[in-house]
Order: C-alpha cells, then structure tokens, then sequence
C-alpha cells in the first residue's frame, strides 16, 4: 500500500515519519455526517473544533494553528463541503514528513483523495 507524501508517493513499510493513512473501505466513510467526524473518528492525535483541524493541538492565541488542506494534489482554503462519500483516501502528515509544504505545512497537512 502506498501513502501519498510531498512529492509523490512512498510505501508504508518505508514510511518512518509521522504520517496516518486511511482508505475507503466497503464504503464506510459514508456513515459519517461530514469530514470533520470522519477525521475526528479515525486519526489518533488530531483535534477537531468547529471547522478545523488541529494536528500538533490548539497552539498558540495569536498565529494561525489550523492544517494545511490538500484536495487532489491541490491546496484549499476549507475542506467542509466535501462528502465523505466521495472521499476515497485521507492521509495525515506530521513532523517532518510535512517539510515539503514549507511553512504551510508546518502545522500538519491533511491529504484527501477523492473518488474520480
């Protein structure tokens, strides 16, 4: 199985960064209402508040703390309106594994695939 990072895609047995994966399986995204319970339901170490996904907590009072979101290779400011039943895989970068993303990324990057 292959994990999308940065630049391309990489094995999971040669994933040695903090990264999640998880797939579209007998259709079962779609038991949830929207992105953010799916995300909340299924990733470990990620927090959801209101509209928002928080990778590395709540952070500071004054930056920005909120993940960056890729959507089919491309960056977007909100990811609410996508259906979960579109989504086809999510990935979840940390640490250094979100490098590529520079500064954007340096609190978490959220990838979603969806359905073509």
């Amino acid at each position: 199985r292959e994990l999308a990072v940065g630049y391309g895609y990489i094995n999971e047995e040669d994933l040695i960064y903090a990264a999640s994966h998880l797939e579209q399986e007998n259709n079962d995204f779609c038991n949830y209402a929207n992105i953010f319970d799916l995300i909340k339901g299924r990733f470990s170490g990620v927090t959801v508040s209101g509209n928002n996904v928080y990778i590395r907590g709540s952070g500071s009072f004054t930056g920005q703390t909120q993940a960056l979101y890729i959507l089919n290779g491309v960056e977007t400011g909100s990811i609410d309106w996508i259906s979960p039943c579109q989504i086809k895989s999510i990935d979840i970068l940390k640490d250094s594994n979100a490098a590529i993303y520079g500064a954007r990324g340096g609190n978490g990057v959220v990838i979603i695939n969806t359905n073509k």
